[in-house]
């Protein structure tokens, strides 16, 4: 039939019904299973397979399939086509043939001699390729049958679902126009044998008839070739492959439906998703990057999504980062991801180990060093939706876990609660002392908190640093601590600032309305309120341009102001059984100012260059800290534990901190602080230079062999995370809003904080979880306080 996509766009969203709309339990994207290559044949190994049975299990809201298929439609010949061909992991399925074909085809299939080819259609190598998509989808008889997953499937066509529909349309009209060339020929050479035959009998009007009748064949067959085909047919014949592709996957797969081709847009609850597909095949690390670099214009026609997923069919893994789409005046945030392909990397690389030429996208992606194959999971808690990786090996890891008796136990799986992390909260860039510092008014405290504080305080409103309720179990600090003085911030004055007449004339206008006739003293203080929200923005606008200054507001605005959360973390810490080891220790060494500690303070390049890299600033505040924590019974006599507890770690004059993390005896993560990534190539994607520079870095500390590394960093006002084989980068937001420097034409700072939840086991044991608190959200919280379910914000704490 003649079959259209629905129209949906970000004014006519497809709408996925959630259970709650501020708390929704999970939607998995599966992006890239590309069903047609080569795959491991034992059907509980198919990757798509345990995503959907891990979506059943977890009771997802939906399961979003991207890019499902891989079909070489390329017209080569020679070698390249047998290249792509050895690829396919398609064996020939007698029963998907023509019936005329069939018998032929069998009796080549058992030919030991093999010497004859056989051929398929389009829609034969389609249907072969559905046969998968119905094994993959439905469980085995043996084990009861029916759907893998019983919940909503939605499939998006990408890049590979539209080149075979249009080779299929090519194909399709191909036959047809040799089909009418051989009747053409047919029909001309009957023609021509009753001209002759007439001319043979002297018969002149049938002469003259066949003669007429031969040049009109001889003109259709002149024109009756593939390049004359008329567009409106063609358009059509589109229209109807279409339709018989996304009958076929409708059919196969229980409760789906396809919504589309190429990018789209998708409500659910109050989010809405943008699903990005690239318009390329390339193998490349940019697509984060290419996304981000150009997402302005959407923000300026309102049409930015809260959430956007850029899915590619050869995507080298899983990358995150956050714009700003600020709109009415104030602030708001969005997050831009990159789904990994959810292809068995391991698999295919044996598979393919001796293959040079690689022609096939595939042979470039998984022999590229940056390949991370897994599947993400969007969860939307407390109204904030955040994307969880998970790599394929991690994928079902629950059952090596956790005991069928626990597991019996379990009746809701959306916070992963059979898998336990190990939680750091990062903070960085805080610029103590910046006109730039971005502020939360904290009506409860009458009092002006910073971002990191904030959080801190959210924390400590929930009560969760008390009954050992806290669930972070580290805390780091990146970069910048204090704003220094060497860009000249005293000649870059806040575009808040108001001068001092100014002020004192509001002073004047809120003293004489006090005084006037007929104001109550509900009116009067709601006036001074007004004006000392006026005088400490106007302090803050200002800010602070000798360094001895900025340190002491550091000092005591952050460090001694939260001792209880320094020693609920601790405490919490213990209790887990989570112990941090320096690097010292590892490179068999009496010392190193690179150790690590659960609380680690850095130091940042504003201060070097303020005091001409003669001094570093994060012992100040960790020997703060210890001595705030010694005043307290649990810690009076604790002196040497807190020196290897609370760090400063440098290396010479420059934030770098390693050492290991560990929760009993799981998995030793190692990990690596700095105060801002070792190279930088694209600001849309801050941290593609780290990655790539590492590469050719090899194992640097020494001991990032021992497990993979979650490295954490700022300094460039972004979040960001990229996951790799051998590391997890992070990169969290700062604590400024954009200053005079960023207005010169960078995009605008993620402001906020982000929490990094590593799995007790391991990357194979469950996914990486990354948590962010923007400074959109911590405002309206602020402005008016609501529960906050932490539990499952950051699920399952060790």
């Amino acid at each position: 039939k003649d079959y259209e996509f629905p129209n949906i766009t970000f004014g006519k969203p497809f709408e996925i019904p959630v259970k709650n709309p501020n708390n929704w339990g999970g939607i998995s994207i599966l992006n890239a299973p590309l069903i047609g290559l080569k795959h491991d044949r034992r059907i509980e190994k198919n990757p798509a397979r345990r995503v959907l049975a891990e979506a059943e299990r977890r009771k997802d809201e939906a399961v979003i399939i991207v890019n499902p298929i891989d079909i070489n439609t390329k017209k080569s010949h020679g070698s390249a086509r047998i290249h792509r061909a050895i690829v396919s992991g398609r064996n020939v399925n007698i029963k998907v043939l023509d019936p005329d074909y069939q018998e032929k085809a069998r009796a080549v299939l058992d030919s030991e001699r093999g010497d004859t080819l056989i051929y398929e259609t389009y829609a034969e190598v389609l249907a072969n390729i559905i046969a998968g998509w119905h094994k993959i989808t439905h469980r085995p008889e043996r084990l009861g049958g029916g759907p893998e997953y019983t919940g909503k499937v939605f499939v998006q066509f990408g890049y590979n679902e539209e080149e075979f529909i249009m080779a299929a349309a090519s194909w399709d009209e191909r036959y047809k126009t040799i089909q009418a060339q051989k009747r053409l020929d047919a029909e001309i050479v009957m023609a021509k044998s009753a001209k002759k035959r007439a001319e043979k009998y002297g018969d002149d009007e049938d002469i003259r008839f066949w003669s007429r009748e031969l040049d009109k064949l001889v003109k259709e067959r002149a024109r009756t070739i593939i390049s004359n085909i008329s567009n409106e047919p063609t358009a059509k014949t589109v229209r109807k492959m279409r339709a018989f592709v996304v009958k076929m996957f409708e059919e196969t797969i229980p409760n789906c439906t396809v919504i589309g081709q190429g990018s789209l847009y998708i409500k659910a609850g109050n989010k809405m998703i943008e699903l990005n597909i690239p318009g390329h095949l390339n193998i490349t690390d940019s697509l984060l990057s290419n996304y981000a670099d150009n997402y302005g214009p959407n923000v300026l026609r309102g049409k930015f999504a809260d959430i956007v997923v850029v899915c590619h069919p050869y995507s080298l893994g899983f990358r995150s980062t956050g714009r700003e789409a600020d709109k009415d005046g104030r602030r708001n945030s969005s997050e831009v991801f990159v789904a990994p392909a959810a292809l068995d990397g391991a698999f295919l690389r044996d598979q393919l180990r001796a293959s040079i030429r690689k022609v096939h996208p595939i042979s470039k992606l998984i022999f590229n060093h940056q390949f991370s194959p897994g599947y993400m999971r969007l969860v939307c808690a407390n109204g904030i939706v955040s994307g969880d990786f998970t790599s394929i090996d991690a994928i079902g890891a629950y059952k090596k876990y956790v005991n069928k008796e626990k597991l019996s136990e379990k009746k809701n799986f959306v916070n992963y609660e059979d898998c336990q992390f190990i939680w750091a909260l990062n903070a960085s860039d805080p610029h103590w002392g910046s006109r730039a510092k971005e502020y939360i008014w904290d009506k409860e405290n009458q009092k002006y908190l910073g971002v990191c504080e904030a959080a801190i305080e959210m924390m400590r409103r929930a009560g969760l640093f008390k009954g050992g309720r806290m669930p972070v179990h580290m805390f780091n600090i990146c970069d910048d601590p204090t704003q220094g003085n060497h860009y000249g911030t005293e000649k870059q004055p806040d575009i808040n600032q108001m001068s001092y007449m100014l002020i004192e004339n509001r002073w004047k206008e809120a003293v004489q309305k006090a005084r006037a006739r007929g104001v109550s003293t509900k009116d009067q203080l709601a006036i001074l309120e007004e004006m000392r929200r006026l005088s400490l923005t106007q302090l803050h606008a200002r800010g602070l341009d000798w360094l001895q200054h900025q340190i002491i507001e550091m000092l005591e605005r952050h460090v001694a102001a939260n001792v209880d959360f320094y020693d609920a973390l601790l405490s919490r810490a213990f209790k887990a059984g989570i112990k941090a080891v320096g690097a010292s220790y590892y490179r068999h060494e009496d010392f190193n100012t690179c150790d690590i500690g659960l609380i680690n303070f850095g130091t940042g390049n504003h201060l070097a260059g303020t005091v001409d890299k003669t001094l570093t600033e994060g012992f100040l505040y960790a020997d703060k800290a210890r001595t705030e924590l010694r005043a307290l019974p649990r810690w009076r006599k604790e002196e040497k534990l807190l020196k290897e507890l609370v760090q400063y770690p440098v290396h010479g004059n420059v934030a770098i901190g390693w050492g290991t993390i560990q929760a009993g005896k799981g998995y030793l993560w190692t990990i690596e602080l700095r105060d801002s990534p070792t190279r930088l190539s694209s600001w849309g994607d801050t941290l593609q230079g780290w990655v790539r520079n590492d590469i050719k870095r090899a194992n640097y500390s020494r001991f990032f062999d021992k497990g993979k590394t979650v490295k954490i960093t700022g300094d460039k006002h972004f979040v960001g995370s990229v996951d790799t084989d051998w590391a997890f980068y992070h990169m969290c937001p700062a604590g400024t809003h954009t200053d005079t420097y960023g207005e010169r034409g960078f995009p605008p700072n993620n402001t906020g904080v982000s929490f990094v939840g590593m799995p007790v086991n391991g990357p194979a044991s469950g996914p990486m979880l990354v948590r962010t608190l923007r400074y959109d959200f911590l405002v309206k919280y602020f402005e008016k306080p609501f529960d906050f379910n932490w539990e499952k914000f950051l699920p399952n704490p060790a």
